[in-house]
């Protein structure tokens, strides 16, 4: 009820408890559609950078470097994963967010010392590992893109089924 709450409180609270809150309006144009659009999009040529030796493609004497850019615009598009991820690490209520920051953390964090032991100290025995990161947040982002699409439907089929009741009903007594 907005003579209750406004809706600064109700943004403050969802907030501390480590969530954003979000506000859909009828004529807003839809940026998580379009950030899952370039996040995709990015991954596949991501995907081209870090497999595609396997497949006898030479990517450049910059791959490296082309992977470590593209991890890094993936994981600002979704920034939001780590935001709250890190605040329910530090309230003691981990979540999935938790789960998805720790991971893509780590899996960039290890390809930086691997991209480090690669060009400076010219240890070629590590492997680099920026696609692993940046594929958990798209495909966690796919996953969540779905979820709200289908909880947007049936709720628009709730309420659908809602107007069909009847308004009044007849008791018949024997």
């Amino acid at each position: 009820d907005e003579s209750l709450v406004s809706e600064e409180q109700l943004a403050k609270a969802t907030a501390d408890l480590g969530y954003e809150l979000i506000i859909h309006q009828k004529s807003e144009v839809n940026y998580e559609k379009i950030k899952l659009i370039v996040s995709v999009v990015l991954i596949i040529v991501l995907m081209y950078f870090s497999m595609g030796h396997m497949f006898g493609i030479e990517a450049g004497p910059y791959n490296h470097y082309i992977q470590l850019i593209l991890t890094v615009v993936i994981f600002i598009l979704h920034f939001h994963y780590f935001r709250s991820g890190f605040r329910s690490l530090i309230l003691l209520h981990p979540n999935m967010d938790s789960l998805v920051f720790l991971s893509s953390s780590v899996s960039f964090l290890y390809s930086l010392f691997a991209l480090y032991k690669i060009h400076v100290a010219h240890d070629h025995s590590y492997h680099l590992f920026f696609e692993t990161g940046a594929m958990i947040l798209v495909i966690v982002s796919i996953g969540k893109y779905i979820e709200g699409e289908n909880k947007k439907k049936t709720t628009k089929t709730i309420r659908g089924l809602a107007t069909l009741r009847p308004m009044q009903a007849n008791l018949l007594k024997d």
